[in-house]
C-alpha cells in the first residue's frame, strides 16, 4: 500500500502564512467587531460598517481553517487491488478490474500541468480526479496506474 499525501512544501508554505494569519484575522475581527475603543471609531466613524467588515474577516478566517484542513485530509491510496483518493469532502474508491483507463487532462488555467482522471467501466461508479501538482511523487502515480490499468484490461 502506498500513500500519496500533500508535498511537504506545499504543508509548510501553508502552515507558515496561513497559522499567523487566521490569529491576526481573529484578533483584529473581534476588535473591529466587539470593541467600541477610539481605534474603532477613528476607522469607523459609522459604527454600523465595523460588525460588516468584522463579519468578512470572520468569513474568511473559516475559509482559511477550511483550507487548512483540506490540507490535511487530501490522500490517495494505492494498494494492490484498488485506488482509493480522500478528500474534505469524501472518499472515491475504484478496484483496478473497474477501472476502463485513466486519461491525463490539461489544468483549465495552466496547459503544461495535466491533472489525472481515472474512468470506471460502469457510469454507476464515480470518476476520481487526482491533481499532481500537490501530491508527492505523483509521477509514480502515473507509473504504477498506466501498469496496472494496463495489465488488467489485457487479461480480459
Amino acid at each position: 500500500m502506498k500513500v500519496y499525501k500533500i508535498a511537504k512544501h506545499w504543508k509548510r508554505m501553508i502552515y507558515i502564512l496561513m497559522i499567523p494569519l487566521i490569529i491576526f484575522l481573529s484578533i483584529y475581527a473581534a476588535i473591529v467587531t466587539f470593541s467600541k475603543g477610539n481605534l474603532v471609531q477613528e476607522m469607523f466613524p459609522n459604527s454600523e460598517d465595523a460588525w460588516k467588515l468584522g463579519l468578512i474577516l470572520f468569513m474568511f478566517d473559516f475559509l482559511l481553517i477550511f483550507l487548512f484542513i483540506f490540507v490535511q485530509k487530501n490522500e490517495v491510496i494505492l494498494t494492490k487491488q484498488s485506488i482509493k483518493s480522500k478528500t474534505l469532502f469524501g472518499t472515491r474508491e475504484l478496484r483496478f478490474e473497474e477501472i476502463e483507463r485513466f486519461d491525463l487532462i490539461p489544468h483549465p488555467r495552466n496547459p503544461n500541468i495535466n491533472h489525472i482522471l481515472i474512468i470506471p467501466f460502469s457510469s454507476q461508479n464515480k470518476r476520481i480526479i487526482i491533481n499532481p501538482t500537490i501530491l508527492e511523487n505523483s509521477e509514480d502515480i502515473k507509473l504504477e496506474l498506466s501498469a496496472r490499468i494496463q495489465n488488467v484490461n489485457n487479461n480480459k
